[in-house]
């Protein structure tokens, strides 16, 4: 399906990290954890015009049928990042899809484990916000790994959600010395050791991964390893 995107909010998650909240031009229906590929006009080296694509998860729920959030960080040596980063309320940008098959199925697991690594939170809160809005009962526990606690995206927002039983959220530093703040929770990458002193029942649980290629294969291959079905465990790799 063919879209056009207005930009209705935009969120400053740290200082290389926005949300945008766009406003359809029409209702989307779309499976939490699904993306849409964004088209936008942007000029080479020389100056020369080009139509550039890429690609960004919807990071918020499928409830919403007339506006969607995505959210990324912007690169110094991105071509796409930073004419996105510079949007402003009221432009409004070409898309498609939605598109992928990194998809939470209500109904298809009463525990589910997220990891992610920085902006690979994005498909995961989508799935999280659909979760919680349609009241479905899941457990849910989110592992989340950030550089520094200046780093750190939907950090308050988690907070609030884990007020309720039903959703257990376990952030984690991989830079202390390079945070502002102090920092007393977890520590380092995501690893089994972690994933276990807070789940008991490893082989009870649905897995969903996302973020840097390497973290993505190291998470997925340390729960093999301790005998969990491929065939629960879901992944998606961030370049």
């Amino acid at each position: 399906m063919d879209l056009t995107l207005e930009v209705i909010e935009i969120f400053r998650e740290t200082h290389d990290v926005k949300t945008i909240r766009f406003k359809l031009d029409k209702p989307l229906n779309f499976k939490a954890g699904q993306f849409l590929m964004f088209y936008m006009d942007i000029p080479d080296k020389d100056g020369k015009i080009e139509n550039v694509k890429r690609p960004f998860s919807i990071a918020s729920s499928p409830e919403h049928k007339d506006w969607i959030d995505i959210n990324f960080r912007v690169y110094s040596f991105g071509r796409f990042t930073t004419p996105l980063f510079n949007l402003k309320i009221g432009d409004k940008v070409k898309a498609n899809g939605p598109y992928g098959i990194f998809t939470y199925e209500e109904g298809e697991a009463k525990n589910i484990v997220f990891l992610a690594a920085g902006t690979g939170i994005a498909p995961l809160r989508g799935m999280i916000k659909f979760i919680k809005e349609k009241n479905l009962g899941v457990n849910m526990t989110l592992f989340s790994c950030c550089k520094t606690t200046e780093d750190m995206i939907f950090h308050e927002e988690f907070l609030k959600l884990a007020e309720n039983k039903k959703f257990v959220y376990i952030p984690t530093i991989t830079r202390i010395n390079e945070c502002k703040k102090e920092w007393k929770g977890e520590k380092g990458r995501i690893n089994i050791e972690m994933i276990k002193k807070h789940i008991k029942d490893l082989k009870d649980h649905l897995f969903y991964i996302c973020g840097p290629n390497e973290m993505v294969k190291d998470s997925r291959d340390f729960l093999i390893s301790e005998g969990i079905n491929p065939k629960k465990i879901k992944i998606e790799m961030f370049h």
